[in-house]
């Protein structure tokens, strides 16, 4: 039984171009169908045979310029373009977005990008978008457009965007823009630069906001999640204002951090404010700069958050443990810790953050201080790259203190299990259901 070709087109609509390209010579009736797929997805790397020669991206070019000059008809649903910093084929580029807009596309995806760039601050606009492209957005459900240069005043009110995403971009003013979208569900930014106002408010739909290795301090930027589910803010410390109900069913939030020099003494209260925001994640990811800095910046935390999983991406180095402690105590529900040991150190500038005369790390630990959630709740605690003295300090403390601790995951080397082994023995534990497991690092859950 043959299959009938729309059913081909859509079984090869999920293969990579040149595949479904490709199949065009394995049989005479489906020659050309992958001229009439309604899902494609051009790669450039796919075209790179030989590191990607001047050839090979102008070979590139003219199979995109080609599939849209045959493609007969007249409605797309997804068109993605994935191209390397396309400087010299900005002229070529033009055509294929005006080719998605015109035929009702639903998923538009835009990158150009280096993937082999991992530098934040690099927010070059390789491609400025058609006007054009602004005229006929009214169809797209997913938006994402990395390395455009877009004016985001000019996007027109739409009732079926769901998700967008805008990358490697310096914007301007958005609160207008953002409240054009109602149906909103899922909003990113990744690289991005703003030192104008953002209202992300009366977004009732919007259950994902990210902000990755983003540049907002400088910014305006008004915040009202009712609905967010998925909270994550990585890059230079913003100044954020929470408005409104926080959603009390928040799954996740993440935050992660650097410091811009010249910022002064503290971060002003942000910090702080941020963490309040996202007091009601079920699940809370914090890093270092975070554990050096809110003890000193967070005179105005909430008394409890409502955090189940707590994940500390941490050195266990002294300037953290009084963030580690504050943390433990703002979270009387918790249920599940993790430190996930980095190599690296954050160092926070000097003079920024400032330690009591009085702290001792070497005794820090052996204070009999508790808390509530290691008293009633805390039943497992996992250790990624376990491997130092501290470390050692700090299981002792939660072995002795943790009355209902039902787990203790430690993952090292084969080298250090004797020796933490040894260590651990003789440790009084808190809890009798208490059950201590060493694993090699090779098996470390991700």
């Amino acid at each position: 039984m043959e299959l009938p070709p729309e059913v081909v087109i859509e079984i090869i609509s999920y293969l990579r171009f040149k595949q479904a390209a490709r199949l065009s010579v394995v049989a005479k009736r489906w020659k050309n169908l992958y001229r009439e797929m309604k899902n494609v997805v051009f790669r450039d790397s796919e075209f790179e045979e030989n590191g990607g020669t001047a050839s090979e991206r102008a070979l590139f070019v003219q199979r995109m310029r080609q599939w849209i000059s045959t493609f007969p008809g007249s409605f797309i649903n997804r068109f993605e373009i994935y191209f390397a910093e396309p400087y010299e084929f900005q002229e070529s580029i033009i055509p294929l977005i005006e080719f998605a807009v015109s035929k009702q596309v639903k998923i538009l995806a835009l990158d150009f990008s280096d993937p082999d760039d991992h530098d934040p601050f690099n927010r070059d606009a390789v491609i400025t978008l058609p006007s054009r492209f602004y005229g006929q957005t009214e169809t797209i459900e997913s938006l994402k457009l990395i390395s455009c240069s877009i004016d985001c005043t000019k996007l027109k009110n739409s009732t079926v965007l769901r998700r967008l995403t805008i990358g490697r971009a310096v914007l301007a003013d958005l609160t207008t823009t953002l409240s054009n979208f109602p149906s909103l569900e899922s909003l990113r930014f990744i690289s991005c630069m703003s030192w104008g106002k953002i209202m992300i408010t009366q977004n009732q739909r919007l259950t994902e906001l990210v902000f990755e290795d983003c540049d907002f301090y400088a910014a305006d930027c008004t915040l009202e999640l009712p609905r967010v589910m998925i909270f994550e803010c990585s890059g230079n410390l913003p100044s954020f204002t929470f408005r409104g109900v926080v959603n009390e069913k928040m799954q996740e939030a993440e935050l992660n951090f650097w410091f811009e020099e010249g910022r002064g003494h503290g971060t002003g209260g942000d910090l702080g404010k941020i963490l309040n925001g996202v007091s009601p994640a079920k699940t809370l990811k914090v890093d270092s700069f975070l554990l050096q800095m809110i003890p000193y910046d967070g005179e105005e935390l909430l008394p409890s958050f409502g955090t189940r999983h707590l994940v500390m991406q941490t050195n266990l180095h002294p300037d953290e443990f009084i963030g580690i402690r504050l943390m433990l105590d703002k979270c009387p529900v918790l249920e599940s810790l993790t430190f996930d040991i980095v190599t690296e150190r954050t160092t926070i500038m000097e003079d920024t953050v400032l330690v009591p005369a009085d702290f001792n790390a070497d005794t820090y630990w052996l204070d009999e201080i508790t808390h509530e959630c290691l008293e009633k709740t805390l039943k497992v605690v996992v250790v990624k790259d376990f491997g130092n003295m501290y470390e050692l300090q700090i299981l002792t403390y939660l072995i002795k203190h943790g009355l209902v601790l039902e787990r203790l995951d430690l993952y090292m080397n084969d080298v250090q299990m004797p020796r933490v082994e040894m260590a651990l023995q003789n440790v009084p534990r808190g809890s009798s259901r208490l059950q201590i497991t060493l694993h090699n690092a090779s098996t470390e859950p991700s």
